[in-house]
């Protein structure tokens, strides 16, 4: 994504985020969550995103890097190809217990 080669995490990335153009461009919105790398990781403590879409090393409080807006891109790529959640009937805090394990 161009935002990581700016040294940019979205930290948010979720189908809520991901805004379709005229022309069937997708666009990022969002960006409120976002974290500036100035490193390998980001060695933030604060777990920040939405739970159904956010890596586990994030749920963990983990250093984490460009990788976290990855994992949530494939949890939106499980979306549009099975028109539902992989968690979709878990209670969220189920799913950060999962993720943290």
């Amino acid at each position: 994504m161009c935002i990581h080669r700016r040294g940019i995490v979205h930290c948010d990335l979720k189908s809520a985020n991901c805004l379709l153009s005229n022309d069937w461009t997708v666009k990022i919105c969002d960006f409120g969550l976002s974290k500036t790398m100035k490193g390998a990781t980001i060695e933030d403590t604060v777990a920040a995103g939405t739970p159904e879409w956010v890596a586990p090393e994030v749920i963990r409080n983990e250093p984490f890097s460009e990788k976290c807006d990855i994992f949530s891109f494939g949890v939106v790529m499980w979306e549009l190809c099975t028109l539902s959640k992989p968690w979709e009937g878990v209670p969220k805090q189920q799913v950060r217990l999962a993720e943290q394990k």
